[in-house]
């Protein structure tokens, strides 16, 4: 306590407050309690043992000559001065106090003191006696049941707004009985009835008050098969069940249902929680994407019957064409031995015009087989490494008497014979000769078809540049669709089945690769051919 003395403590004083320190010390001994005397200004003239070790020293002397404020916590320092000053000042004889000590190492020590003013036969204060009890176990406990019951509240907090703004139907029941504790707010909303209704309800009550029917919407459920019961008196586990909840409007819900027990730390089943949420919506779309499903795997396979019937027809046709068209092949050349005698001038060029056309008609034909065969997925690949430069000088010579002719400059830029492509050189040969054709037919005379190779991200393109009159914008896409003639200007009249780039695109994709095209109209096109690069191309 503090005190302003006239004078400081006589020897005589301290030697009386070390005395009655003794006296009282002995009389508790053996008891958990401190005792502690000091002179009016604070400072310490007997500790006990008990005090001593509770402040963390070895001996008695460790403290003589402290002050028992400076070994209080600064925090409750003043607290203690005030409370020692009106003692001082008559307004009481002592007081009680719980408070922290300074333990030599720094640490802190809660004790529940008991302070006495003992006067001299002047009345005037002689010394002090202070009880000290080591409370620090208690404050312990304290402080771990207010956290726990922080902890307690805030989880309290987290529970009520779960229940209060999470979008999934949720139940809690107490065991054994199964009475219901809690329903979250979309839960009870769900029902389509109010909480009082839901709540505080026990097993049997359960199927009628919140109307639980079996998946099949009939049987009522039995309060022993609901999943919330089986959690919670037995402990089980139950996982993704549908049944049906009917409101009182006469609506209803399927649920899909999950349930678990609420055990203690001793593993002991206190109650149980199940969730739920309206899988209507889900089971709707479902059935829709099944039967969508269902309309579009009926639509494939009545075009792919079509496509098949359409091949078919045309195979078949092509097959009955070919026979008459062999046989006008073989009186032609019957003719030309003279077995019927000698041709006129005039007949022979007859019998010439007969053989071109039906030659260009067996071409055709050859086109509607080959787009047959492509269409049916009958068309067979021989892959394998392809120099580009060999293929340009196949095909290349195939087109250069019908550019000549129209007075064009073909031009083939000379390509390494690194260069190579993955693919059948036959079908690939077929690809540059149709789009090197088309290139030439299109573009009028004393213009230029341009051909340049270039390798990118794994792949070679090869590409034909015309200065034809160009494809418009609208007409670009269309022209790679089967039996669709382009529609640029052309000098001279239009041949053909509008089978080619149909089937030129159809083989190139079936190698791996593509054909695509580009145009400005007045300027020209430009047809590339995409295949995969050979491994051992560069």
């Amino acid at each position: 306590m503090v005190v302003s003395p006239e004078s400081p403590p006589t020897a005589d004083a301290t030697e009386r407050a070390r005395a009655y320190g003794e006296r009282v010390a002995a009389v508790v001994h053996g008891l958990p309690l401190g005792v502690v005397t000091t002179a009016p200004d604070g400072r310490i003239t007997f500790a006990n043992d008990v005090f001593v070790a509770m402040l963390g020293y070895d001996t008695e002397t460790d403290l003589d000559g402290q002050s028992i404020f400076d070994l209080t916590h600064p925090e409750d320092r003043q607290a203690d001065e005030a409370l020692a000053d009106t003692v001082i000042r008559g307004e009481q004889t002592g007081y009680s106090l719980e408070k922290r000590y300074l333990r030599r190492d720094g640490s802190t020590a809660w004790a529940a003191i008991t302070a006495t003013l003992v006067t001299d036969a002047a009345g005037a204060p002689d010394f002090a006696l202070g009880i000290v009890k080591d409370i620090g176990a208690r404050k312990a406990a304290e402080q771990s049941a207010a956290e726990a019951l922080a902890r307690a509240e805030e989880g309290q907090r987290m529970l009520a707004a779960l229940m209060r703004y999470v979008p999934e139907g949720i139940t809690i029941a107490d065991a054994p009985d199964v009475r219901i504790r809690m329903v979250s707010d979309y839960g009870a909303w769900l029902t389509g009835r109010p909480h009082s209704a839901l709540e505080a309800i026990s097993a049997d009550a359960h199927p009628d008050a919140w109307g639980i029917y079996h998946a099949d919407g009939v049987t009522k459920a039995r309060p022993e098969e609901l999943p919330l019961t089986r959690a919670t008196v037995a402990g089980e586990v139950v996982k993704d069940q549908e049944w049906i909840v009917r409101r009182p409007d006469g609506t209803y819900s399927t649920i899909l249902c999950s349930a678990g027990p609420i055990r203690d730390a001793a593993g002991v089943v206190t109650g149980g929680v199940i969730a739920w949420r309206d899988i209507d919506d889900r089971k709707r779309a479902a059935e829709e994407r099944e039967r969508l499903l269902a309309a579009e795997r009926e639509a494939r396979a009545a075009a792919e019957a079509a496509s098949r019937a359409r091949g078919d027809f045309l195979a078949s046709m092509s097959h009955e064409l070919r026979t008459p068209l062999n046989a006008i092949l073989g009186y032609q050349d019957l003719l030309e031995t003279g077995v019927a005698g000698p041709l006129t001038e005039v007949q022979q060029q007859y019998i010439d015009r007969v053989r071109a056309s039906a030659r260009h008609l067996v071409s055709l034909i050859n086109q509607v087989l080959t787009y047959a065969r492509v269409e049916a997925g009958a068309m067979e690949y021989v892959i394998a490494p392809v120099r580009v430069a060999a293929l340009l000088q196949t095909a290349e010579p195939l087109v250069a008497p019908q550019a000549a002719v129209r007075d064009l400059a073909l031009v083939v830029h000379a390509v390494g014979d690194a260069v190579m492509v993955l693919a059948d050189a036959e079908k690939a040969t077929q690809i540059l000769v149709n789009v090197l054709a088309n290139a030439v037919k299109f573009t009028p005379p004393g213009g230029r078809v341009e051909v340049t190779t270039e390798r990118e991200n794994g792949r070679v393109a090869i590409r034909v540049q015309d200065t034809g009159p160009g494809i418009a914008p609208d007409d670009l896409g269309p022209i790679f669709e089967a039996f669709r003639q382009g529609t640029r200007p052309l000098h001279g009249r239009t041949e053909g089945t509008g089978l080619g780039l149909s089937i030129s695109r159809a083989l190139a994709r079936g190698m791996g690769g593509d054909l695509t095209a580009e145009s400005t109209v007045g300027v020209g096109s430009t047809f590339t051919l995409t295949l995969p690069s050979a491994p051992d191309g560069r």
